[in-house]
């Protein structure tokens, strides 16, 4: 690993030459100011040929040991599948190689304990690759927290539907979708003031549409320490339009529903929509606020990185990466946050396979006490 001075340019590169590796290659080689692309590994072969036919200047590994051994790199992105994020994290960690997991950050109990562990005895930088936390309507939640709107929870539901049965990733077949619980739970805790889930019990449908899948949809009901309940569900074999992410609130202030691209706000302290019973709608852009001052940022370029990469909140999410780096910050999204998001996920998972039972969920900073 090479060291960053600020006002050094992050050499990156990433694990998995996937859909996933391909869009964030692609933000990563819009971010000049921040980043170089220099090395991508993956063992598919056709994989590595297709990115290397778009990228012909990357070198190629098809082996991710062999490209944190020999790559000249500062950082990693992590894009594997979810049961090999733990196992390279710490991998790049244990070089002092600066990383950014995907999320879940862990696929069980004992990475999870060995992740933390590690990422605690690093010398490196880890950021959790929350990108939901980034998206606009999560944006949104927290500027409402910090204006005293929002209120404090009684209630919430989070869901995160999306038919991927044309999928050509393998794993989402046997994938408990439970465990894919980052994106519905992050955008909550980051407003519950430290607030988190202890509880669960959940269940699968089974496949009812007979496409091969292990569940249609998974639904969980959460409890928090400070006895809030969450229903949460995730599908990615139903039919259904999407990617849809929803995220509902019952607060002291008032009720709260928040989508990919609007938010509808209703309150006591709005009393021009109160005596109506209506909705204050907002409705979001796809460019995330931080650049729309910004002359320079590539807006023509946004929507050709899939999606436009979580509706633009992936460009923020790696600056903040890059930032952090150079500047020997903290890190944006900690070890802590990363885990408060995927443990649910496990236990559910856990529970589901019992028929719903009910779990209790440990985290590793639980056991330190």
């Amino acid at each position: 690993m090479s060291a960053c001075s600020p006002s050094s340019i992050v050499r990156i590169a990433i694990l998995g030459c996937g859909p996933r590796g391909v869009q964030m290659a692609k933000i990563v080689a819009l971010l000049t100011k921040s980043f170089k692309l220099v090395a991508m590994s993956d063992p598919d072969a056709t994989a590595r040929e297709k990115v290397k036919n778009r990228f012909p200047d990357l070198e190629m590994y098809a082996s991710s040991d062999d490209l944190l051994d020999k790559a000249n790199i500062d950082a990693v992105i992590v894009e594997t599948p979810p049961a090999y994020h733990a196992e390279y994290v710490c991998k790049a960690l244990n070089r002092n190689i600066a990383v950014m997991s995907e999320i879940p950050v862990a696929d069980t109990l004992e990475e999870a304990d060995l992740l933390y562990k590690t990422v605690k005895s690093s010398k490196a930088l880890f950021m959790t690759g929350a990108t939901a936390n980034y998206r606009q309507k999560s944006r949104y939640m927290l500027k409402l927290k910090a204006q005293g709107i929002l209120g404090n929870a009684a209630y919430v539901e989070a869901e995160y539907m999306h038919d991927l049965r044309a999928s050509k990733d393998p794993w989402r077949k046997t994938y408990e979708t439970c465990r894919y619980c980052c994106h519905s739970l992050g955008p909550l805790l980051a407003v519950m003031d430290g607030d988190e889930f202890d509880t669960v019990s959940c269940m699968g449908t089974g496949d009812h549409l007979n496409c091969g899948w292990i569940n249609n949809n998974m639904a969980a009901l959460l409890r928090t320490k400070n006895n809030v309940v969450c229903r949460f569900m995730c599908g990615f074999a139903i039919n259904h339009c999407g990617p849809a992410h929803r995220t509902v609130m019952y607060t002291d202030k008032g009720h709260f529903k928040f989508y990919n691209e609007r938010a509808m706000v209703f309150t006591a302290d709005m009393p021009l929509y109160t005596r109506s019973k209506e909705f204050y709608t907002v409705e979001f852009g796809n460019i995330p606020e931080r650049f729309t001052n910004d002359v320079e940022f590539p807006y023509d370029k946004v929507m050709d990185c899939g999606g436009g990469g979580h509706g633009g909140a992936d460009f923020i999410m790696l600056e903040d990466f890059a930032d952090a780096i150079i500047n020997n910050k903290p890190s944006p999204v900690s070890i802590e946050a990363g885990l408060a998001m995927t443990l649910p996920g496990i236990y559910a998972a856990e529970s589901a396979r019992e028929g719903g039972t009910l779990k209790k969920i440990i985290y590793p900073w639980s056991k330190e006490k």
